[in-house]
């Protein structure tokens, strides 16, 4: 019976190994929102965010499917928040797969 629970482990390291990261990096996606988007966005927790109209980033998918971001990452990202100009941002593919990573590990 321990067996199978053994074959089930390790198929789950297998799946959760270099496969994973192919599909983005959490740690360098964390590394990409606290260099562009800090000053503005609550980038790891609830909030409140440094400027009040920007989203915090745990809430993102109340509002976006995550993994649709990702063209709207691809073609350069602004956004309208009021007064606040937010600059355009334009990111490189697996830059992409790290910002998805990181803001699906985030999601509250």
């Amino acid at each position: 019976m321990a067996a199978p629970a053994v074959i089930v482990w390790g198929l789950a390291a297998i799946v959760s190994g270099p496969a994973a990261e192919a599909a983005g990096s959490i740690e360098s996606g964390r590394r990409i929102v606290e260099a562009n988007c800090s000053r503005c966005h609550a980038v790891s927790g609830p909030g409140p965010s440094p400027v009040a109209v920007a989203p915090p980033f745990s809430t993102f998918a109340r509002k976006w499917p995550i993994d649709s971001l990702a063209e709207t990452f691809a073609e350069g990202i602004s956004a309208n928040h009021g007064d606040v100009a937010m600059p355009e941002f334009v990111f490189s593919p697996s830059e992409i797969d790290d910002l998805l990573a990181y803001l699906k590990s985030v999601q509250q």
